[in-house]
């Protein structure tokens, strides 16, 4: 069996937090490559740069190794803030990277991983891949049409932190609290 250095490692607590700084390292590598061989002026050409080398590393598998502690998910954030840098060319203290992401219009990644999640369930409720979930996923005792929609799912209770911000539980939690015309998009394109 041998292991890649972009398959997810995430069986114990331990693991999780390894495949984090396994794949951060990774983006800042890359990232440090296009500054160095990539030397152009062309802000669109150094965001089309990012877009197709880092980010995807940065985002395989992320619905199974989601990070959810504070120091994980900045860590990951980290990466995109010194892209924001490196595209705008702007290495300045007093800079706002903020300010350079919002120009950009690029999402924080966290917000890309609860949008993959959620695609994901969605997905797998409308058998488009399949996954064995019979015994994870149970449409919810009671619905009010008024107040939720009519695909709201029960949630998974559990005593521990790594169960409960896993795949299942944490997605369901976030599928229950969209909107009706969102939940019940006809389409995988209407869903997105």
């Amino acid at each position: 069996h041998v292991e890649t250095e972009t398959a997810p490692r995430v069986q114990t607590r331990r693991c999780r937090g390894r495949h984090v700084d396994v794949v951060t390292s990774k983006g800042n590598r890359t990232l440090g490559m296009l500054r160095r061989c990539l030397r152009i002026s062309s802000t669109a050409a150094k965001e089309r740069a990012y877009i197709a080398l880092v980010r995807p590393s940065l985002e395989y598998c992320c619905s199974v190794w989601d990070p959810h502690t504070k120091k994980q998910v900045s860590q990951v954030e980290m990466v995109q803030r010194r892209a924001a840098r490196y595209v705008c060319n702007d290495y300045r203290r007093t800079s706002s990277v903020s300010t350079m992401l919002q120009r950009l219009g690029w999402p924080t990644l966290e917000q890309r991983r609860m949008m993959t999640r959620q695609i994901t369930l969605y997905k797998i409720l409308n058998n488009v891949i399949f996954v064995p979930h019979s015994t994870r996923i149970v449409p919810a005792a009671r619905c009010s049409r008024r107040t939720n929609h009519a695909l709201k799912l029960q949630t998974i209770a559990s005593k521990n932190n790594f169960y409960r911000l896993s795949f299942f539980p944490r997605t369901i939690q976030e599928w229950n609290e969209l909107e009706p015309g969102v939940a019940e998009a006809g389409s995988l394109h209407q869903f997105k």
